[in-house]
């Protein structure tokens, strides 16, 4: 008995290190401020009293202890070691039942998690079907409401060209109120205010709708905005009702968060897929109508060729800017006179044709509509007129639609412009009875000029070629100098005349006549001995030394014309035609001549560059043969969304559910990268290969695998946020990249735009 009593005290304290060791090894991981740590100051605390008090009781087994003291202090230990031992089991008690409360807590919350995660997997796959925007929400929203055991709901999408948001989708809302409330106010409100904060919000104040919205919403105390947005894209709302006060709290809101982003970035990639679209349709239809513009010019140079009648080039205007009547006229000693037209003058009223004098005395492209008052007082357009100027004397073409207002855009403009130029070549013609052997070569010219070839590689030999064209409209002495624009200079490169000086000009953009015609991409031109020293004046002593040397002992030209070439709307290239011999129709017809070809040759130009625009975009269906990218996933959800992504970001996604049907599709099309969900079963069949057949096969089998097949993949694994992965397991499989779920469409697509993963052909 006495050995056993003895040996107590000494297995106080072995046991209760023991009992220390194991709670410090099983709380040893995490910050203090984790769930799974709370309670350990007090366990410490408690073990560390009790140790205390195990080493008192062993003290007191110590030869002599009763003499160390005075008698009345032995009482006052006892008292104390007893008041130690409680006080540290009363400390490890609180401490086991916090650690263990927050467990409680963290489970609720994984539990929590789960069921959005179950939410958000639901109306996934029940929305997995291409619907329509509107039929889309509607789907969500009942989904959304069903899963809450929610009664009341409404999804009001932004509408950028009317800056205010529109409902397109309520549940448990009357029809009245449905009315009542697409008259959501402009301006701040409580779904902008969510928005700009990127949160969701709960308010109890219904001030914000204004006006008839805010008599739909006297049945409900409280309501919830989740704003939908992606990137710097206001795309909506989803707004909860409810007729109860405190529904919906800080948990509510967090627990849609999963939802609410989804359905975001599923708006933002139809609005991206829509955006695409209309672009390719506006590039298709701009090309048609350029190639549809381009072939009526070269039929009516083909025409007006042979014959410089009036009232037949107004007939090929017809459809130009969708005009039915088309008129040639002008100014004579103030008076109006028309040269030919489509149909009689006669058929314009007088107060029209006084609109048509003073807009010809302005020499500028003026617009004219004409109204007229139908039934119930009502005005509007019946007839619209456009006047371009010819650029010679108060000569213009007119151009009249029947019915409804004209619209002019920079394309229009540039081609209506082509067409006054050659209307004012034949007034002159008409006002000389006769076409002379200049304006027959020039048309012929004309003519000539829309056949060059423009083709990208040899594009500067051609359009050497196509000066030495323009020299042969001019006069024998003239000499004609081709410049390309360098920076902000404009470097000679060519000349009719064999000569080095050429290549010592360099002009200043802005410098002289010729750079501010480069400047302004417009052609200039100076007319006599004096215009044309006067063009020269600004010019530097350099240069005008080069040109002295170009233009060799003859003297100041008369003629001066400088023309810009456009490439993707910038002067790529300057002429410049220097002439000494005035022209028998007069240099203003030259330059006018000459601005017409020049200006079908820019026109041919912007052509060619929209149908290698055009060529690039993808097709609506929005496949890259050259692009590809295959995804392997098990689960439908992920596996649609994620093909989904890809394809709004433009490449041809193949897919696949499983590792061994993966390997097979990587082996036969060889895409450039393959996105992965780490969490994709093993596969149960086979796979055919061309050298093995694999049974069963892993997903990190699989990227070894493809590895080996190709080295340059890139393999992207999707893994869920806070799962512990083995960084050196996926570096051995060939897995690069880690993309944590939930992920954003910008996150994809700035993996994604890696020009190694792509190269340019």
């Amino acid at each position: 008995m006495n050995m056993s009593g003895s040996f107590i005290p000494y297995a106080y304290p072995v046991l209760i290190l023991l009992l220390s060791l194991f709670f410090i090894y099983r709380l040893k991981r995490g910050d203090i401020d984790r769930p799974d740590r709370q309670g350990t100051g007090f366990i410490y605390a408690g073990l560390i009293l009790c140790f205390f008090f195990a080493v008192a009781t062993l003290i007191q087994q110590w030869p002599g202890y009763e003499e160390l003291f005075l008698e009345w202090v032995y009482p006052v230990l006892e008292i104390a070691m007893f008041s130690v031992l409680a006080l540290g089991l009363i400390f490890f008690v609180i401490g086991i039942a916090l650690h263990f409360s927050a467990w409680g807590d963290r489970l609720g919350e994984t539990e929590n998690y789960l069921e959005k995660l179950q939410l958000l997997e639901h109306v996934q796959y029940q929305c997995r079907q291409p619907y329509p925007t509107v039929e889309l929400l509607d789907r969500v929203l009942a989904l959304t409401l069903k899963a809450l055991d929610e009664d009341t709901g409404a999804v009001f999408l932004f509408v950028p060209q009317e800056e205010q948001f529109n409902l397109v989708s309520a549940r448990g809302l009357t029809d009245e109120e449905k009315e009542l409330l697409r008259h959501y106010p402009h301006g701040r409100n409580i779904i902008t205010e969510a928005i700009e904060k990127r949160t969701a919000l709960v308010t109890a104040d219904f001030r914000s709708f204004g006006g008839k919205a805010q008599l739909a919403l006297t049945k409900f105390r409280t309501l919830a905005v989740f704003p939908l947005v992606s990137g710097k894209s206001r795309l909506g709302a989803l707004v909860l009702f409810s007729p109860g006060e405190n529904r919906y709290t800080e948990d509510f809101l967090i627990f849609l968060a999963p939802l609410v982003g989804w359905l975001s970035e599923k708006l933002e990639v139809a609005r991206l897929s829509r955006d695409l679209r209309q672009s390719i349709m506006k590039l298709e239809n701009s090309s048609a109508e350029s190639v549809a513009v381009f072939r009526k010019l070269e039929r009516i140079t083909d025409t007006l060729a042979g014959s410089s009648n009036a009232s037949d080039f107004a007939a090929g205007c017809i459809g130009l800017v969708e005009a039915t009547e088309a008129w040639l006229l002008g100014l004579e000693q103030g008076r109006l006179k028309f040269y030919g037209g489509t149909t009689s003058p006669e058929s314009l009223t007088d107060r029209f044709k006084s609109a048509l004098v003073d807009a010809l005395a302005k020499g500028k492209t003026v617009v004219l509509n004409q109204e007229e008052t139908r039934g119930q007082g009502q005005s509007q357009v019946s007839r619209s007129s456009v006047l371009m100027p010819t650029g010679t004397a108060q000569d213009a073409l007119l151009l009249v639609r029947k019915g409804g207002p004209m619209v002019l855009s920079e394309n229009s403009l540039k081609i209506l412009a082509i067409f006054a130029a050659l209307a004012g070549m034949i007034i002159r013609g008409e006002k000389e009875q006769a076409i002379s052997r200049t304006r027959r070569q020039g048309f012929d010219s004309v003519t000539q000029s829309l056949r060059f070839p423009i083709n990208g590689a040899d594009f500067e030999d051609n359009l050497k070629r196509f000066v030495k064209h323009i020299a042969g409209v001019n006069s024998p002495s003239a000499i004609v100098v081709l410049y390309r624009r360098e920076a902000n200079n404009l470097v000679g490169i060519y000349a009719t005349l064999d000569t080095p000086a050429v290549n010592e000009l360099s002009l200043v953009l802005g410098e002289g006549g010729s750079g501010r015609a480069a400047a302004l991409k417009i052609p200039d031109a100076a007319f006599g001995h004096a215009g044309v020293s006067r063009h020269l004046m600004p010019l530097n002593e350099e240069n005008l030394s080069a040109l002295r040397t170009l233009l060799g002992e003859r003297q100041t030209p008369v003629f001066m014309g400088d023309y810009p070439v456009l490439i993707d709307d910038q002067s790529g290239y300057l002429i410049t035609v220097f002439d000494f011999e005035e022209s028998p129709g007069g240099d203003p017809e030259k330059h006018q001549l000459l601005a017409v070809m020049i200006g079908l040759y820019n026109l041919r130009l912007e052509i060619h560059s929209i149908r290698q625009a055009k060529a690039k975009l993808p097709p609506v269906s929005m496949t890259f043969q050259e692009r590809k990218i295959m995804t392997v996933a098990d689960q439908p959800v992920i596996s649609d969304l994620l093909s989904s992504m890809c394809r709004s970001l433009g490449y041809d996604v193949l897919v696949a559910a499983e590792g061994n049907e993966g390997l097979a599709l990587f082996e036969k099309n060889h895409p450039g990268v393959v996105v992965i969900d780490l969490a994709t079963a093993a596969s149960s069949g086979e796979v055919e290969t061309s050298d093995l057949a694999h049974r069963g096969l892993g997903i990190l089998e699989m990227s070894a695998r493809m590895k080996e097949i190709s080295a340059d993949v890139t393999i992207i694994g999707l893994a869920g946020w806070g799962i512990s992965l083995d960084q050196e397991r996926l570096r051995r499989a060939g897995i690069e990249h880690i993309l944590r779920k939930p992920f954003r469409l910008e996150q994809l697509a700035e993996l994604l735009d890696n020009p190694r993963y792509f190269p340019k052909k």
